[in-house]
This record gives C-alpha cells, sequence and structure tokens, in this order.
C-alpha cells in the first residue's frame, strides 16, 4: 500500500511540472563569461534569440527589460513576438549604450523575460510561464589598435623598379608591334 502510494505521488508531481515545461526557449550569442566589454560612449547591436523546437504550436512572447534598462532597450517596435513551432530564429534585437562619463570597470547586469503570452475576448492579455536570462556589460578600455605597418625605403624601392620595369617592358613590346605592323603594310 505504502509503495503504490508512492508512486502515484510520483506520478502526479510528475504530470504538475510537466504542465511547468515551457515550449519556447531563448538563446543568446556567446559571451566570455556571459560579459560584453565596451567602452565609455560605445554602444552596440545585440540580438537573444527566441527558440520552439519542441512546442507542439506557435507561441507568442513578450520580452521586457527586468534589470539594466539604463544601458539597454529593446529596439524592435514591438515587444510581442510570434514564436513558430519549429523555429529557433525569431531575433529580439537590443541596443546597448554606455554612457560617456562611465568609470572603467563599472558592470551592468541585462536581464530580459520572455513571457509566453495569450490574447482572450476583449484583446485582455493572459500571461503564463517564461524564461529569463541575463549578461553583463562591463566598461572597459579603447580597444589598442594595431599599429600600420609602414613600408620600407627598399621594399619601395623594389616596388617602384618593378612598376618601372613592367612600363618599360610595355613601350618596347608597343613600339615593336608598331614597327612589324609598318613593315608588313
Amino acid at each position: 500500500m505504502k509503495n503504490e502510494t508512492r508512486i502515484i505521488s510520483l506520478l502526479l508531481l510528475i504530470v504538475l511540472f510537466s504542465a511547468s515545461v515551457y515550449a519556447f526557449a531563448v538563446s543568446m550569442p556567446y559571451l566570455e563569461g556571459k560579459t560584453m566589454t565596451l567602452y565609455p560612449g560605445a554602444s552596440s547591436d545585440f540580438e537573444v534569440i527566441l527558440q520552439n523546437m519542441v512546442g507542439e504550436q506557435d507561441e507568442m512572447a513578450q520580452v521586457t527589460l527586468e534589470e539594466g534598462s539604463e544601458i539597454a532597450k529593446i529596439t524592435d517596435k514591438e515587444t510581442i513576438y510570434k514564436v513558430l513551432k519549429g523555429t529557433k530564429d525569431t531575433k529580439i534585437h537590443m541596443r546597448i549604450v554606455i554612457p560617456n562619463n562611465a568609470t572603467l570597470g563599472t558592470e551592468w547586469t541585462v536581464r530580459f523575460k520572455a513571457v509566453s503570452v495569450t490574447e482572450k475576448e476583449g484583446g485582455m492579455v493572459q500571461i503564463a510561464g517564461g524564461v529569463s536570462d541575463y549578461f553583463k556589460v562591463r566598461a572597459g578600455p579603447i580597444p589598442a589598435q594595431l599599429p600600420k605597418e609602414k613600408l620600407s625605403t627598399k621594399t619601395l624601392a623594389v616596388i617602384g623598379g618593378i612598376i618601372l620595369l613592367v612600363i618599360i617592358l610595355i613601350v618596347v613590346f608597343y613600339n615593336k608591334r608598331k614597327k612589324s605592323k609598318g613593315k608588313t603594310s
């Protein structure tokens, strides 16, 4: 009797928790340590991807910023996205802007949440379960630019000599051809 009760309880828990499995997921491009580094005054466009690979139907997802709105914003006109069944490419576009006066080393957390929504009669939106993710943004130094490699005087002289030689050969060839055409006429 005890074993039957445990099995039934376990089955009920499995059924209850299976209802909380979301049909869509969120993915982001790889960031070393989940951290993006931008210098003060810089901006960057960033994409988050919604996927619906296991769902049995199209999903509607509303994406909102939960944290980091002082440096990040969703740039899409609409923040409710249709995530088609079997897809992994519904893009959410964000823009990250680091303030000009940011101190190097300052970090912000950008946290976003995608929740499943359905329209009810009268245009009301019922919010169901969702997923959340985050990444960090750090104010870092301006990337060092690699020095442009200058050509040495010797290299320039060799290149110049080759160009001059090619020009001379073209002129000589042209003159020979012109003379040979004059003799045959």
